[in-house]
């Protein structure tokens, strides 16, 4: 079986901290080793915050990562044995959730709402939020608060109303060490996209692919217009919501176009890029980067 040390209070272990694990083996003959895996994965010594000593395992200034089931593995001439897991729960102060929108456009006095995502662990938080213009700093009071997430209402109200919102939650661990924070900016129209490819050509079809531009502080789309290059008749369009990525099907055969793509967001469109294709005359692949017309 696997415990705790005599001195760690297993519920209250926090980041920062040190944690041991006590293997107790009985066996006969006597165990010729003992080993430790943390999520079904051996543990070696000193690797990282990681030593092994006889039956112990010690984990020093554990980290919320470190949360998980351990074990203790034993040997002897008969064979080897797993203990049952043990679970070890890290606590720590909160942290900005990862893949938040950071990035927001708005007009002046158009009000706008600013999620902020956090976690931790208790879960059990609470919220302040300041707005930062780099001439000073405000505290934000309007905002509310729902479990690991507060949502602030902001509307610039001069020029400088533009700079950053900065949002830290606290639990009984502490306060969180930096603060989420997001952009306010002017909102504009999308930046065009970038390092477009077009490739996969086949005889009906092609795949184009760009980068995207800076969004200009909003949500944008993506579209392809496809021309053909002798006539000039639109050939098809194509929407994107997601990335400028096409995978276009149904042109006719052997033929050239000219493919216009942009973005556009509520407050206009990007500049055109222009960029030429065709469909093949039997089916081949191909890839290769086009420069803007």
């Amino acid at each position: 079986t696997v415990s705790f040390g005599a001195s760690i209070h297993h519920d209250q272990v926090r980041e920062g901290s040190n944690v041991s694990f006590v293997c107790h083996v009985t066996a006969n003959p006597p165990v010729s080793e003992i080993g430790w895996k943390y999520d079904q994965k051996a543990l070696t010594n000193n690797v990282n915050n990681v030593f092994i000593a006889d039956n112990t395992l010690i984990l020093n200034q554990v980290m919320r990562q470190d949360s998980g089931k351990y074990r203790c593995v034993a040997a002897n001439a008969e064979g080897e044995g797993d203990s049952e897991d043990i679970q070890l729960k890290v606590l720590y102060a909160p942290v900005c959730r990862a893949d938040q929108r950071t990035i927001y456009g708005v007009a002046k006095r158009e009000p706008i709402k600013v999620p902020c995502d956090v976690d931790a662990d208790p879960p059990q938080v609470t919220f302040r939020w300041s707005f930062n213009n780099s001439f000073e700093v405000i505290a934000v009071k309007n905002f509310v608060t729902s479990k690991t997430r507060s949502i602030a209402t902001y509307a610039p109200r001069t020029k400088y109303g533009y700079g950053e919102l900065y949002c830290w939650a606290r639990n009984k661990i502490g306060e969180q060490s930096e603060p989420c924070v997001f952009a306010v900016i002017p909102a504009g129209p999308p930046q065009p996209v970038r390092n477009c490819l077009v490739g996969n050509q086949s005889t009906d079809g092609l795949i184009a692919k760009c980068e995207a531009g800076e969004d200009g502080g909003l949500e944008q789309t993506f579209f392809l217009e496809i021309y053909e290059s002798e006539s000039g008749q639109l050939q098809s369009n194509w929407t994107s919501a997601k990335a400028p990525v096409f995978e276009v099907s149904g042109l006719p055969i052997a033929t050239s176009f000219v493919l216009v793509l942009y973005a556009a967001n509520a407050k206009g469109r990007s500049n055109y890029v222009t960029l030429t294709g065709a469909s093949a005359k039997s089916p081949f692949k191909d890839e290769f980067t086009l420069g803007a017309l």
